[in-house]
Parts: structure tokens; C-alpha cells; sequence
């Protein structure tokens, strides 16, 4: 196969698999109206013209994978541009997901392709052989391609990440859950008494098996027991943590902040954690720097005042916001995005909920994942003070 423009993607990862069953091509209804003649016959039906026909193969550790399979020679004297740049990437998208074209990898030659693979390719008399793969909770979508190239007689594979709005909101739901998990409301520390707390929806043992994944013992859980300032950092240590993966979650760059406001529910102000050695501001005893350029006009939800909570943008640049401190005290994540100067609320998932009310049912559903933002001008920057000004 001699031209190809666009790349696509693979990631194993060990767990069930779900398959994309619909053809690429034939799925899509690609045709030609006028029909195109490819080395003296003409066709109308671009599947056809690839020859798209499907296979099974068992790959040791994966199971029984499916694959769609593609001859450019024939009749494309190995030019694969059509099916690549079009067909493909439409595919993808009509199943809810982006191609992330900052992690591409590509491995040519691939001298360790599954010779499971290279049999099933060679009978179908096919030089591209195509997989879309994504785990059962689902993380890691991934497209695998393999191409065989008749001039080097040797076998090369491209790879791309996928995002999709539900590994994003899957994500941030996740966060406020775990957060909750670990942390108990203090009325005392805003001004109150013990005897004021709030119901606390979410303990260690809400979300055992979770935390036990992580900390290694079941019944031994750090916890912490403070206000929405110590819930919001909580949940921006664990994010600025686990950096890697919320970016392949959908995390654009570093945009994520800690957000609070006083008593102007329509002024919010982005912040990070400081230290007793590295703050301009103290909110309810938590060390925070808030940087020039940081206030938002926006509405909080449900006009929320005196309080803290997280933002996180998408990597299409829509913002979302998290809750985990309201989480905690309703029994269900409560988040959502920002659209037209307010924060709207968004329906969870259920299985993130101690508590589903009818009332969450009627929730809107967090807007689909639109193409990959351009990177900003301190995308490689890790200075706050700086990436501030690309936060809007």
C-alpha cells in the first residue's frame, strides 16, 4: 500500500472487548453518483472498490478479535487516501468518539504482528486489516491497523488514540465520587457545629473495591474532614497525580482549576493550591494562589455562593465543572458544563449514584465531544500563572 495520509490507532489493554460491527465503508453509504473507473471497470459502490469484506482471528492474551479487511491494489494500485482520510475517520465518528492525533504512534516494520493476522490478510488477499477495540468499563478505545506493503514484502501498523464524551464524563464523575468517598463535610470548620453535618452519602466503603485497587487494603483509606476548599483540592491533587491518564481521558493540556466565589454567584474565580510558603490567599485555611486574569463571569449552579469546586476542559474546549462536596451531601455526582455564561447541571450515571431521584432523569446529557481544540500557546507550559490566559 503506497499512499496513505491520515493514521489511526492501537491500544491493548486486558479486558473483555466489545466490537464495532457495522463495515466502515458500507455503513457509511459511500457511492459514487457518477460512478469511477479504477483500472478499466467502473463501480458506484466505494466498499466494492476496497473489496471490504470482514474475518475472525484468536490472538493469545486477547481472545477472538474482529477485523475488517481492505485490497488497495486491485484496483487502487495501492492508494488508500479515500478509504483513510474519509471513510475511516467518518466510521469512528459516527460511534461517538474523535481521533486524537496527538498521540499517534506508528511501528514500521511491525515485526512482532500476530501471525494469526498476517494468515487471515494473505487468504482474503487484502493488504489492510482493521480493528476498533474498547474495554468494558470502557477505557482506551483504539483502532488497530495493519498494512502489509507488497514492495518491502513487510508488515507496518499505525496508531491513534481515541476520546469520547463518555470516557470524559465517565472520568470526571469518578473524581467527585472518589473524592466523596474519602471525605466528611465539616460544619464546624464553616462556622457551624458537629451536630450540623451533613448526611455524608459517600464513605470509604461506598466505592471498597475501587479504593482497595488503589491503597492495597480495604479498611485502610486516608480520609479527610474539612469544607468544599479541602474537596476541591483533594480532587485537583488527584488530577495534577494522575496527569497521563485524564489526558487520555479527553483532559485538555493542564486546564484544570479550582474554582470558588464569595457572595456574587455570577463571579467565579479560577485558582490552584499554594503552600504556607506559596499563596496570596487563604480560603478556609487551604493555601490557594489565584492569578491576575482569573475572574469569570459566569452563573454557578443552582447560584451557589461562598463555595469551591473544579473546573476541566475538554479537549474540544468545552469547560466542565465538578461538585464533589455537593456530591458527597446529595448522594449523586453533580456536575456538568458551561455554556452561555452559566453553569448547566448534567444527568450522572448510575452507577456513580448512592441515591438516583426520578428528578436526575430529566437532566440534560452532556453535549457530545466535538473535534480536538488547537493547541494554545502555553499548551507546554507549567507555569499557572502563564496557562491562565489560555483558560476560557
Amino acid at each position: 500500500m503506497k499512499k496513505i495520509i491520515a493514521l489511526f490507532f492501537l491500544l491493548f489493554i486486558g479486558s473483555a472487548f466489545l466490537f464495532a460491527e457495522d463495515a466502515p465503508i458500507k455503513s457509511g453509504g459511500w457511492r459514487w453518483d457518477e460512478g469511477v473507473n479504477l483500472n478499466g471497470k467502473v463501480f458506484y459502490d466505494v466498499a466494492e472498490s476496497y473489496r471490504e469484506q470482514d474475518g475472525w482471528v484468536n490472538i493469545k492474551g486477547y481472545g477472538k478479535l474482529h477485523f475488517w479487511l481492505y485490497d488497495t491494489y486491485t484496483y487502487w494500485n495501492g492508494d488508500a487516501k479515500v478509504f483513510v482520510d474519509q471513510c475511516l475517520p467518518a466510521w469512528i465518528e459516527s460511534m461517538g468518539y474523535v481521533i486524537d492525533f496527538d498521540y499517534i504512534k506508528r511501528f514500521k516494520p511491525n515485526e512482532r504482528l500476530a501471525s494469526s493476522i498476517k494468515t487471515l490478510m494473505s487468504q482474503k488477499g487484502c493488504d489492510i486489516a482493521v480493528t476498533f477495540l474498547v474495554g468494558d468499563r470502557p477505557d482506551y478505545p483504539h483502532v488497530h491497523i495493519n498494512y502489509y506493503d507488497r514492495e518491502n514484502t513487510s508488515y507496518w501498523t499505525e496508531i491513534i488514540p481515541l476520546c469520547s464524551t463518555e470516557l470524559f464524563v465517565y472520568a470526571i464523575q469518578d473524581i467527585a465520587a472518589r473524592t466523596a468517598c474519602v471525605g466528611q463535610y465539616s460544619s464546624t470548620q464553616s462556622g457551624g457545629n458537629v451536630h450540623e453535618d451533613p448526611h455524608d452519602y459517600y464513605t470509604a466503603q461506598t466505592m471498597a473495591y475501587r479504593l482497595k485497587q488503589e491503597s492495597g487494603n480495604m479498611t485502610r483509606t486516608s480520609t479527610f474532614y474539612g469544607i468544599c476548599f479541602d474537596y476541591a483540592q483533594f480532587a485537583f491533587d488527584y488530577i495534577n497525580k494522575y496527569l497521563s491518564f485524564f489526558k487520555s481521558q479527553g483532559l485538555y493540556e493542564e486546564q484544570f482549576w479550582i474554582v470558588g466565589n464569595h457572595d456574587n454567584s455570577s463571579e467565579i474565580t479560577l485558582q490552584y493550591p499554594g503552600d504556607e510558603n506559596n499563596y496570596n490567599a487563604v480560603q478556609n485555611g487551604v493555601y490557594v494562589i489565584i492569578p491576575n486574569n482569573s475572574v469569570r463571569n459566569v452563573k454557578s449552579h443552582d447560584g451557589a455562593t461562598d463555595h469551591a469546586w473544579l473546573w476541566i476542559e475538554r479537549l474540544d474546549g468545552v469547560w466542565f465543572w465538578i461538585d464533589p462536596t455537593w456530591t458527597d451531601n446529595v448522594g449523586y455526582p453533580v456536575y456538568g458544563y458551561i455554556k452561555n455564561g452559566k453553569e448547566i447541571q448534567c444527568r450522572p450515571f448510575e452507577e456513580f449514584c448512592v441515591k438516583y431521584p426520578n428528578s436526575l432523569k430529566k437532566l440534560p446529557l452532556p453535549p457530545p465531544c466535538g473535534k480536538k481544540k488547537m493547541a494554545s500557546k502555553t499548551a507546554n507550559s507549567k507555569n499557572r500563572k502563564e496557562t491562565i490566559d489560555d483558560a476560557k
